[in-house]
This record gives structure tokens, C-alpha cells and sequence, in this order.
């Protein structure tokens, strides 16, 4: 590094080798420069004025922002990159009283102060809404903050302790949080919501140099902390999970080398993650403990290299994949390449803003934005333009979109989001209470939901718009412990030391329970039927083996999974199936080969990709031979616009999709060839300004075969259905339930409900169990799953056996004599996917059972054999269940689907309608054309076995019969709704649900879990997900043929889910394609992002490892600051060793106070200060406080007091 000006030339210093230097240049008279120059070249040119003041700066990009200063130093006008203003006003103190922008209007925004301390008194916003606080005289504390919400006050006040430390703090509705400190001034007790029923006290501990050494939580559980001699974080103990019990607390442990990294990092299970650094101290190498011990298998390493400016150049991962990054010359990411040599671009302005992405065929997005670099345009590909605009104070109050359809937002005076207006001019409005929790929303139709919360802001009840109310209530650390539905139904759980479930009891009194290893992989689960499984994880906490135990202990089933070093599936296997998987250099799933999966020929999938990484081509090797081929064709922004299908043995086939401009489906073609023909069947659909499809129609040659004309009420429900067989009325509740179907051609419905949803015409039981519904009478096992029907006429018998993942095995039916009339089995893969279904349709007659066997690409059925004969081939479209051919006996037909995806009408590839359905609200066939023509299609396109009377919603059965499933929802409330029974909280004609777990509402013509995906009111319960994350994982929902597989996609759980594994770690994620299990990270526009999991503002315990003992919502200690709303900006005060007073200091008189508390605390340990004079410097040295003198730099005191005391002072990373 060289150093010119900055010592006398008899006190130069020595100079070193470093990548970057500084070279300050005064020889300038008017415009002196300090020039910087990285380590890859990079020259950053810093330009003062005569008095010191930075005015400009300039770096290989351009230019930097340019200051203008007055003769006090004070910024008076500051204009970014890109020449926009922002001036600064001042009183005759240097406080900033005013600050206006191009944006903000000339009033801008506004501040005044009190007259002793300089402490903010009102700030008032770029509205003109004024937030004031109140001042102590004597000491400048803030005493309280006020804001104006619709007339009405909103007040948080604060007390002191005598060192000004925050001792209380009282939200606005009466609420108090009291905070104390030792001796020392650290914080050692916290009591949140104190004096109410709900109080919760936390308490910690320190060592001597001020670091924390124990923390308490509010149920008792402790957490160790242990420091080395440099007071380095080496050992973390956790709670022990069962207090007396046999468990014992896990212990992470931690080492670190000279210079502070750390090096290793041990988890409970003594399995060790080691981290390489180089010279400079950046992170080279990561490996992780070897996953199968003494095994053939090797440590998986991950290393990095860095350019001389400590860019990360290139991450190599396990499997020698090279991921390569490029960066402009202020260092700014401008690409990402790819194992593969496939790049993503990335442009920016001056400002820093990213405005345009360019991914690996060269399809650009762009980004437009305002003075505040707010984001007011983003233009895709195709040129389709979305607009975006604020207020004064950066509310987003409009979004435009290249339809020119407007949605806007209202909000009150504290920007919460009050009022969301459609382009059809219907509002949705949300009323929150003094504190900001969400009291109410009201849809377009004027049907409330309400919420109730107690004194800690959790969530209490959920009163829906029928005033049927759910209770909740949690533990002392923020668990939920119970559930009471409208029926007054109650479901338990209970939690161990580490906050994990170990028991959930239902309202019949049966319990499942739960336990886990020391890393809190979820080791074993014995469900209500009293059956076992346990699980097996490798030491990278990968699920390698489920296993079933009989009562005896013994195994009676195993599945299995192996990884890669990158933790990719390699093979996946259970009795039923075996599946071997292959990737390409970019981690996309290549192969899929089902060899060793009993009963079908040996098929085996492969798939290739463009460098975009969308599939575009899937072919099927049927023992051995080469079938059938379907290729994808892309747009411009990637959504799938061409399927072809054809081969060996298979008919030639081709559908287009069109898309308008706001990526809605607007049209389907479909060709009996891969090349220029005329279409079979044209499909054409519109929408209204709120994307609600309002007309679909199938044609061929001007023919209309069939067509769907849909009205919508304001609470955008279908009230009328036009087809080619009449006109359909729908009626609902508040609650979105369907109660009335008037058809003008076939016999209308009714229905009615009890408080759950069940309907009031049958016999429901505790827990929502169907008892009777007139016709037969049913029962159940303890897990909620239908044992039996019997026709209450006749006593004929229906029998149906479940696995231990409460997959249904078989349906029998005997007569009231106990003689098998029908027998039906099904068996699964590994994947929850059923994949065999063998029917002996006469019992115990002579005749033969049947067997068919599917072979599944990702969700869909592709083939379908009966021993070793290809008995159906499909063809699917963009969207989930979008069934558009079957090729069986090499005839083809083209399904034809309404707007919910129900198939209406098989085509064959002349055009004539081979059969057309009927079917009632429910999903129920009320008619049909040619019976003997066979569609395994139905019911919102999911298959219907016509054997058992049930549809296959995948992880359930679904009985239309009685308009509900025959088991419970399998990841239970956290499918958001409070009868686990219920299907899509009864508005059939309204939303869909796809894997038998949540319901969505969906519109042929909108890409499933995307404009369309919005989750149906239902209970409401949604807010449950988060807390019974136990039961199952939704990231979205699964691309549909032809998109990659790195699209987000949800996962159907089997079994159990746990947040500490990686990977398969810690549960069963039933997904068909291991590839798709890794999420999907979003970045905005300007790359930048938000984790709302971060609550420390203090002290850093991050990557702790294994456990957090620290429930969610509760802070690592340290003092709970008055939340200002303008919290005033302050110098960054370097103080030595790395540590600083930060810009935004929360310290209650800013920098200033926080000096004068360090000086009066050096003077209370009675430390003479006469030598260092009356203002002294504040230093730091060997992590303690040190006095130095502003006169002469050589004249200092030492104390002995940690720096770790001031929760405000904070140390660089």
C-alpha cells in the first residue's frame, strides 16, 4: 500500500504489498483529489474543495454523487449519479430542519428540536403528517413519540433508567415492555406484555468482558454460551429438549485460527464442517463432514476464488461444477455463468440500480426509476411494460400494466395499506388496531373477516364474515398449543426444551407423537393408529431411509434414498418402485430411470435443456427401444408456447399456446401433426380487466363444440355458467360456500352448513367425521382416514386399508353376507405418486384381476401399461393437470376442458366429438354421451376411478359423492382450513386442489400458483402454516411439461419436515424430481432484499449452527430501543480495533449521549479525567474503553470497561 501526505517525512511508516492503494493529492489549489485504486485497476477519483469538503467523485463507470457545502461544512445540496437533487436546510445549531428532493415537493420534509439536547421534537413527512415527541428537560431523553391516525392519537412512551438507559416502554395500547441492567448497565431481564396474563420474562447472563453467557427464555429453557481468551464465540449448549428426562442439551463447538476465522465448526453430532482462508482472509474452502463416515464415500468440498478487489470469482462446487462472476469496474455483479458456459447479464445505472437482466438467450428485461431510485418500469422481452407509482413518502399507490389496467393502493397515515382497488374498480379494505395488527378485511362484497389478538400481538381468533369463530393460544415462547375451531373441536400440541413438536392430540383424545436426534432431524414419528416409522440421516443431515415397524419392532418396509456430493438424489427406492436419477453440469435432472420398478418394462426418461435451462425435449426408452419424443418450444420470457409429441409407434402431435400481453392464456391450438396443418380444435379465451377468464371456447372449422360464458360477483365468485348444454346460477355464503346451483338443464342443488362446512342435511360427528349421509353410514380409524361405508338399505360393505403414510391401499366391497363383490388395490412409489391400480371386478368371482401401471413425468401420468403392453400415451399443456390428448390403440383424442380444467369433451383428430360429460357442482357425472368411451380425466382434470366412485387428488381421495375427502388433510390447518375434510372450503365451483392439501383458485388461462394462485378464504387459517411447519412444505406449484426444473414447485409431504436438515434433511419430501426440491431464491430488481429473520441488532451470533434456542420473535438480548420513526443521522465515529459508533446509532440522545453516558461512567469508577481534558476522544483498545486527549494524541487512560457494555457500538465483520 503506498501513503503520500498523511505523515511529516520523519514519521513515514513502512510500505507493504496490498491490492488496493490511496494517494492523496493536494497540489492541486483549487481542487485537491484522493485517488483510490483497487486491486484490479479500478481508480476512484475523490475531489475536494479548498475547505476539505468532498465534492464530487468519479470511478471507471462515471460519475459519483456531487456535494455543494456552506462555510460550516454543512451539505447543503447533494445530486446523485444521475444529476438528481436533494437540498438540506439548517438552523443556526447545524440541525437539519429541512430536506427536500425533486419528489418530495418544496416543503419537504421537516424537523424541529428541542432548544438544550438537539433532540428531535416533530418530524413531519413529505404529507404533511406530523409525528412528534416529547422531551425531557433534564436530560434530553425521549419521553414519548406520537402519531395521528385518522384524528386519533397513537402514542408510545418510554422511561430511563438514571444512566438513560430505556427501563419501560408503553405502546399504544397500554402494552409495557420493562427492560433491567445490572450493575454493569448490560440488560439482563427483559418482561414483555409485564402485568399482563400473557407476560413473558427473559432473562441472560454475561461474562465478565460483557459477553452474554446464558440466555433464559420464558419457559425456563437455557442456552449456554462459551467465549475463548480473544472472546470468541467456541461453544453454543442448547436447552436440554426433555429436562430431567433422557435427552441430553446439544452442544455446537467452534474453533478459530489467528487471525479470527473460524475454522471449524462441530454440530451434536461431533460431525465437522472445516473453512480455509487465504492471506487476506477470505473464505477459500468449505468441507463438509464426510457423509458416510469410514464409507467409500468423500468429504464434499466447495472452494472460492476471489479477484485482487476480493470479488468472489468462481465457486467450484462438490462435483468440480464451476459457477464463474464478472463485475464492472465499481465492482458490481454484471454476470453469473454457469457450469455450462451459460451466462445471465446484468446492467445498471450510475445510481447502482439494475436495469436490465439478459438471461442466456440473450432476452433482455429492463428496469426504469425515479430521483429515489424507486422502480417505475419494468418492460419485459416482448416490450410489455408494467408502470409503477408513489407517493411523496415511496407508498406504491399504483401499478399499470401493458394492458393499460390499472390497480391502485390507499393508505392511512402510518402507511399501512388500507384500501387495494382493482382495474374493475372493486376494493378490498384492511383496518388495523393502535399497534398495527390487521383487525379486519372486507372484500368487494362487503364480507369481513375479522382477527382478535392478546397482549403480545399473536393471534387469538379468526372470526370469519359468518361470525364462526377460531380460537388459538400459544405458549409462554410463542407456540401454538391449541386450536378450537367453531364447533369447539380442540387440537393440542405440546414442545420440548428446543421448542420442537412432540405431541399433537386431536379432539377425539388421540395423539400423534414425535421425536428428533440432537441435530433435530426428525427421527421418529408413532401416529394415532399407534404405528412407527423412523428416519435415518446421513451426517449432512440427508434423510436416507424411512422404515415401518410392526408392533414388535420389526421392519416391515423400508424406503431409501443416496446423494451425490452435491446433495443431489442419485437413486430413491421403496418396495414398490426404484427410481436412478442423472444431472447435467448445471444440476438440471437429465434422467430418470425407473428400472427395477416391479411390473412395468424398464423405462427411463431423458430430457434435455436449452441454455435458458427450459426442458426441450423428454423422450421414453421402453426396454430398450427409443418410443416416444415431445418437444418444447419457448417465448421470449420462457412460458412454454409449443408441445410436440411423436416416435415409434406414436401419432404425430402438436398444440400451440398463446399468450396477451400480461402473460394470461388467451389461446390453444391443437394439430394431429408436429408440422403446418389445420388445427382439430381452436380454443380461444378472454378476460375481464381483472383477469377473470369471462369466456373459453372450443371450435373447429367455425364450429363452436363447446364453450364456457362466466359472471362474476364482486367478490369475484362465478355466478353464471353458460355452456353449449344451458345456463348454470351460482349462490353462496359470506363465507364463499356454495349454496344454491340452478341449471337450466339438468336438476338444480342446495346446500347447506353447519359452523365447519359440513353439510347439515348428513350426520357429522366430533372432529368433522361424516357419520351418515342417508345412504350409508361410515367409519373411521384413529387417524381420521374412512375405514368403512355400509348402504344402510342393502348392508353392502365397503372396506377401505391405508398405509402408514395414510396412503389408500385398497377398496373392497362385499355383500351384507361377507362375500367380495369388487376388489381394488393401489400401490405408490417412493414419491407418494400411485402407480399401479389392480381391479378384480367380481371379487370372489372367476373372473381375472386386471393390473394398470403408470409411469409418471414429474406429476403427470405419461404412460400407462397393463403388463407389458403401452395401453395410454397423454400429452399435457403449460399448466398443472392441463390434460390435452390420449393416444390409446393409436387413436387419439383431445380432451376439452372447462374453465375450472374439468374435462367436457374428448375429440377425436377429425374433429367429432367421441363423448361429451355433464357433471354437477361437486364434480358428480350427471350425464354422459358413449359410456364405452373411456376418460380416466375429470373433475378439474384429475382421475377418476370409476371402481371405488372416488377421484385422485394425489395425496388424498376425493368422494364428490359427498362433496369432501375420505381422509384428512395431510399437512393438517397448515392447508388453511380448519375441517380437515372440507373440499376447497366448499366452493367447488371456484377453486381446485390439485394435491389434495390447499385450495387454490384457478383459471384456465392463468399459469397455476401464479396470477391465479391466490389461496381461497376458507378458515382463514393460513396463518397456521408457519407454526405447524412440522406437517408439509408448499414453495409454490409445479411447473407444468417442458419448464425447467428449477421452477418453484410444492412438495407433497408423506411425512414430516424439519428446518435444521439440508436437502431431504429431516423429512420426507415427497417430490418426483429431487432437482426441484432446492428453493428458489428471488432478488429484486435492484438486487437487494430483506430477511425478515433477522431480529439482533447487537451482538453477532450468527451461523451459531444446529439449534436456535431463542424462539421466534424474541430478541438475542440486548435493549429494546424506542422504535423512532426518523432516527437522526450521525458521522460513522471510528473508534479503533473495529469498532464504531454506526450512522444510525439507536442510542436515545444520538452520538453525543452516548459519549456523555461513557464519560460518566468513567467517572463513576472513579477514573481522574483532568489529564485528557473535559472532551475527551473515546477509543478502544483490547476490547476496553480508552480516553484520549483532542490536544495531544500520546495523552490517554485505559479503564477497565468493556466496550461490550454499549449495546450501540458495533464491530465490523
Amino acid at each position: 500500500m503506498s501513503v503520500k501526505g498523511l505523515y511529516l517525512p520523519a514519521q513515514t511508516i513502512a510500505l507493504f504489498t496490498a491490492p488496493e492503494s490511496y494517494s492523496p493529492d493536494f497540489t492541486e489549489a483549487v481542487s485537491p483529489a484522493a485517488v483510490y485504486t483497487d486491486g484490479n485497476g479500478n481508480i476512484k477519483t475523490m475531489r475536494l474543495n479548498q475547505r476539505g469538503d468532498l465534492v464530487v467523485g468519479t470511478d471507471p463507470v462515471g460519475n459519483l454523487t456531487s456535494n455543494t457545502y456552506n462555510n460550516q461544512h454543512q451539505l447543503t445540496q447533494s445530486s446523485n449519479a444521475r444529476g438528481q437533487n436533494t437540498t438540506y436546510t439548517y438552523d443556526s445549531r447545524g440541525n437539519v430542519t429541512r430536506l427536500v428532493d425533486s419528489i418530495s415537493g418544496a416543503n419537504g420534509k421537516q424537523f424541529t428540536y428541542d432548544p438544550t439536547f438537539n433532540q428531535i421534537t416533530s418530524v413531519t413527512d413529505e404529507l404533511g403528517r406530523v409525528t412528534t415527541y416529547q422531551i425531557d428537560p433534564a436530560n434530553g431523553n425521549t419521553l414519548s413519540a406520537t402519531q395521528t391516525v385518522g384524528g386519533n392519537p397513537q402514542v408510545t412512551t418510554y422511561t430511563y433508567t438514571p444512566k438513560g438507559q430505556v427501563s419501560t416502554i408503553t405502546d399504544a395500547l397500554g402494552r409495557i415492555t420493562f427492560n433491567e441492567y445490572n450493575a454493569q448497565g448490560r440488560l439482563f431481564r427483559v418482561t414483555i406484555a409485564q402485568g399482563t396474563a400473557d407476560q413473558a420474562i427473559l432473562n441472560y447472563e454475561y461474562n465478565s468482558a460483557g459477553y452474554q453467557t446464558k440466555f433464559t427464555d420464558a419457559k425456563g429453557n437455557i442456552t449456554l454460551y462459551s467465549y475463548d481468551v480473544m472472546n470468541r464465540l467456541t461453544r453454543v449448549t442448547s436447552p436440554d429438549p426433555d429436562g430431567a428426562g433422557t435427552l441430553t442439551s446439544p452442544v455446537n463447538q467452534y474453533t478459530y485460527d489467528l487471525a479470527g476465522n473460524r475454522i471449524t465448526a462441530k454440530d451434536p453430532r461431533n460431525n465437522t464442517t472445516t473453512y480455509v482462508y487465504d492471506a487476506l482472509n477470505r473464505l477459500i474452502q468449505i468441507t463438509q463432514p464426510d457423509p458416510d463416515g469410514t464409507g467409500v464415500l468423500t468429504s464434499p468440498i466447495t472452494q472460492y476464488t476471489y479477484d485482487p478487489a476480493g470479488n468472489r470469482l468462481t465457486e467450484t462446487d462438490p462435483l468440480n461444477r464451476v459457477t464463474q462472476y464478472r463485475y464492472d469496474g465499481r465492482n458490481r455483479l454484471t454476470q453469473v455463468i454457469n457450469p455450462l458456459n451459460q451466462a445471465i447479464t446484468y446492467g445498471y445505472d450510475l445510481d447502482d440500480n439494475q436495469t436490465s437482466v439478459t438471461d442466456a438467450l440473450n432476452q433482455t428485461t429492463t428496469y426504469i426509476y425515479d430521483a429515489r431510485n424507486r422502480l417505475t418500469r419494468e418492460t419485459n422481452a416482448l416490450n410489455q411494460a408494467n408502470n409503477y407509482v408513489y407517493d411523496r413518502v415511496d407508498n406504491l399507490i399504483s401499478i399499470t400494466d401493458a394492458l393499460n389496467q390499472v390497480t391502485t393502493f390507499a393508505y392511512d397515515s402510518l402507511d399501512r395499506r388500507i384500501i387495494v382497488t382493482n382495474p374493475l374498480n372493486q376494493t378490498t379494505t384492511t383496518t388495523y388496531d393502535l399497534v398495527g395488527n390487521v383487525l379486519s378485511v372486507t372484500n368487494a362484497a362487503n364480507q369481513t373477516t375479522r382477527y382478535v389478538y392478546d397482549n403480545r400481538n399473536r393471534q387469538i381468533q379468526i372470526i370469519d364474515a359468518l361470525n364462526q369463530i377460531t380460537k388459538l393460544s400459544y405458549d409462554l415462547n410463542g407456540n401454538l398449543v391449541q386450536i378450537t375451531d367453531a364447533l369447539n373441536n380442540v387440537t393440542s400440541y405440546q414442545y420440548d426444551g428446543l421448542n420442537r413438536l412432540t405431541t399433537e392430540t386431536n379432539p377425539l383424545n388421540k395423539t400423534r407423537t414425535f421425536s428428533y436426534g440432537v441435530t433435530s432431524n426428525l427421527v421418529g414419528i408413532v401416529d394415532r393408529n399407534n404405528r412407527a416409522r423412523k428416519f435415518s440421516y446421513d451426517t449432512l443431515n440427508r434423510l436416507l431411509a424411512e422404515q415401518w415397524l410392526d408392533a414388535a419392532g420389526v421392519v416391515t418396509a423400508s424406503f431409501r434414498f443416496t446423494f451425490d456430493a452435491a446433495s443431489q438424489v442419485l437413486t430413491a427406492s421403496d418396495p414398490s418402485s426404484r427410481y436412478a436419477f442423472s444431472y447435467d453440469a448445471a444440476g438440471r435432472q437429465t434422467i430418470v430411470d425407473g428400472t427395477g420398478t416391479s411390473g412395468v418394462p424398464n423405462v427411463i426418461l431423458t430430457s434435455t435443456y436449452d441454455v435458458a435451462g427450459n426442458r426441450i425435449s423428454l423422450t421414453d426408452n421402453i426396454a430398450g427401444v427409443l418410443k416416444g419424443t415431445q418437444g418444447f418450444g419457448y417465448d421470449a420470457l420462457q412460458r412454454l408456447t409449443r408441445v410436440t409429441q411423436s416416435g415409434s409407434g406414436v401419432s404425430n402431435k402438436r398444440v400451440d399456446l398463446i399468450y396477451d400481453a400480461v402473460g394470461r392464456m388467451s389461446g390453444i391450438s391443437r394439430f394431429a401433426s408436429t408440422d403446418q396443418s389445420v388445427p382439430v380444435v381452436n380454443s380461444s379465451l378472454t378476460f375481464d380487466l381483472a383477469s377473470k377468464l369471462t369466456a373459453l371456447t372450443h371450435v373447429r372449422n367455425a364450429t363452436t363444440i363447446n364453450s364456457n360464458g362466466l359472471t362474476y360477483d364482486a367478490a369475484a365468485r362465478v355466478t353464471q355458467l353458460m355452456t353449449v348444454d344451458g345456463s348454470s346460477g351460482y349462490g353462496y355464503d359470506a363465507t364463499s360456500q356454495l349454496t344454491a346451483a340452478t341449471h337450466s338443464y339438468q336438476t338444480s342443488e342446495a346446500f347447506s352448513y353447519d359452523a365447519l362446512g359440513n353439510r347439515t342435511g348428513y350426520v357429522t360427528t366430533a372432529n368433522n367425521r361424516l357419520q351418515s349421509d342417508g345412504t350409508f353410514t361410515y367409519l373411521y380409524d384413529d387417524e381420521g382416514n374412512r375405514t368403512q361405508r355400509t348402504n344402510i338399505a342393502t348392508g353392502e360393505v365397503t372396506s377401505y386399508t391405508w398405509d402408514y403414510r395414510n396412503r389408500l391401499t385398497g377398496v373392497d366391497t362385499k355383500t351384507s353376507g361377507g362375500v367380495l363383490t369388487r376388489s381394488v388395490a393401489f400401490k405408490y412409489d417412493i414419491f407418494d405418486r400411485r402407480i399401479a391400480k389392480t381391479v378384480d371386478l367380481d371379487g370372489a368371482g372367476a373372473g381375472a384381476a386386471v393390473t394398470e401401471r403408470y409411469v409418471y413425468d414429474r406429476d403427470h401420468i405419461m404412460l400407462v401399461f397393463v403388463g407389458a403392453n403401452l395401453k395410454e400415451r397423454y400429452l399435457y399443456g403449460a399448466n398443472l393437470d392441463q390434460v390435452l390428448a390420449v393416444e390409446a390403440s393409436s387413436q387419439v383424442n383431445w380432451t376439452l376442458s372447462d374453465y375450472l380444467g374439468t374435462v367436457r369433451d374428448l375429440v377425436s383428430s377429425a374433429g367429432v366429438v367421441q363423448k361429451h360429460i355433464k357433471y354437477d357442482s361437486f364434480g358428480n357425472v350427471t350425464a354422459q354421451s358413449a359410456p364405452t368411451v373411456k376418460s380416466r380425466f375429470g373433475f378439474t382434470g384429475r382421475e377418476f376411478d370409476s371402481e371405488t366412485g372416488l377421484y385422485y387428488y394425489r395425496s388424498r381421495y376425493y368422494d364428490s359423492a359427498v362433496g369432501r375427502f375420505i381422509s384428512e388433510d395431510r399437512i393438517g390447518f397448515a392447508g388453511g382450513d380448519a375441517n380437515l375434510y372440507r373440499y376447497v372450503g366448499n366452493s367447488a365451483t371456484n377453486g381446485t386442489d390439485p394435491f389434495g392439501l390447499q385450495t387454490y383458485v384457478l383459471q384456465l388461462g392463468t399459469t397455476l400458483g401464479k396470477a391465479a394462485g391466490t389461496v381461497a378464504t376458507g378458515a382463514e387459517l393460513s396463518v397456521l402454516a408457519p407454526v405447524l411447519a412440522f406437517a408439509g412444505v408448499l414453495l409454490g406449484f409445479p411447473s407444468a411439461a417442458g419448464e425447467g426444473s428449477d421452477k418453484v414447485r410444492p412438495l407433497p409431504v408423506s411425512g414430516f419436515t424439519n428446518t435444521a436438515g439440508a436437502g431431504f434433511g429431516g423429512g420426507l419430501l415427497t417430490f418426483p424430481d429431487p432437482q426441484e426440491s432446492r428453493p428458489t431464491i428471488y432478488i429484486s430488481p435492484n438486487g437487494r432484499y430483506s430477511d425478515p429473520n433477522v431480529i439482533n441488532r447487537g451482538r453477532d451470533f450468527e451461523d451459531i449452527g444446529g439449534i436456535c434456542s431463542v424462539p421466534q420473535g424474541f430478541p438475542i438480548p440486548q435493549p429494546l430501543f424506542p422504535p423512532f420513526l426518523e432516527a437522526k443521522k450521525e458521522k460513522n465515529i471510528d473508534l479503533g480495533e473495529g469498532y464504531k459508533v454506526p450512522e444510525d446509532i439507536y442510542h436515545p440522545s444520538g452520538a453525543d449521549g452516548l459519549k456523555q453516558e461513557i464519560l460518566q461512567d468513567v467517572k463513576n469508577e472513579e477514573y481522574k479525567l483532568g489529564k485528557v481534558g473535559k472532551n475527551p476522544d473515546i477509543q478502544v483498545k483490547d476490547g476496553k474503553i480508552v480516553l484520549q486527549s483532542q490536544e495531544n494524541k500520546k495523552i490517554s487512560i485505559k479503564t477497565d470497561i468493556p466496550v461490550s457494555k454499549y449495546p450501540e457500538i458495533t464491530k465490523s465483520k
